[in-house]
């Protein structure tokens, strides 16, 4: 019966239509996205997407940038289909608990964090020297013909000084500390002996 009213399904929708698919009226056979039109197709593909983000463990804001949807669609999304997001302030929480706990400033704690850019053909002034220049927009191969060495050589150095974050502060602090800035620094495999 094709042509008979009924009550729209819809939580808090008492509508009365003829010709309800599948139990719903045409307000809110869109909102649950059990029709075939492209925003219910483009909705429920972008509902996968985020439901794959959640099992990843990411926010809502952090499944937005992901996959290059406004946070609004992303939240109304989340809240259509019920997928269950970690929460914005959880996550705070445990990028927090993930650096551990903050203790005074100048006080080493655990390994040296330049131990991951030991490398014996370069020195801090070496690397210093190259943020600098990068920050300052010079090319690598510039810098590379500056300091005689091969192009690929320092865009590799960059990128691995670029990885350790507050670098530049820690190569000062070195520095500053006593240390020679123009000595080499250690073979890595000798630290590790």
């Amino acid at each position: 019966m094709a042509g008979a009213f009924a009550t729209c399904r819809y939580p808090g929708c008492k509508a009365r239509c003829q010709g309800a698919r599948h139990g719903l009226c045409r307000d809110h056979i869109h909102a649950v996205g059990v029709c075939a039109c492209s925003e219910c197709l483009r909705r429920a593909a972008d509902a996968r997407l985020i439901e794959s983000s959640a099992r990843w463990g990411l926010t809502a804001s952090e499944a937005a940038v992901r996959l290059s949807l406004p946070l609004p669609r992303v939240r109304r999304i989340v809240a259509l289909y019920k997928i269950a997001m970690r929460g914005e302030r959880e996550a705070r929480c445990q990028t927090v608990a993930r650096r551990g706990p903050v203790g005074p400033v100048g006080v080493p704690r655990g390994p040296d964090p330049l131990a991951a850019i030991y490398h014996p053909r370069w020195s801090p002034a070496d690397d210093l020297l190259l943020l600098r220049e990068r920050a300052a927009g010079r090319h690598f191969v510039e810098i590379a013909a500056d300091t005689d060495r091969g192009v690929a050589e320092v865009q590799q150095r960059w990128h691995r000084l670029r990885a350790v974050r507050g670098i530049e502060a820690l190569l000062k602090a070195h520095i500053k500390g006593g240390a020679d800035a123009d000595a080499p620094w250690p073979d890595p495999s000798e630290v590790a002996a």
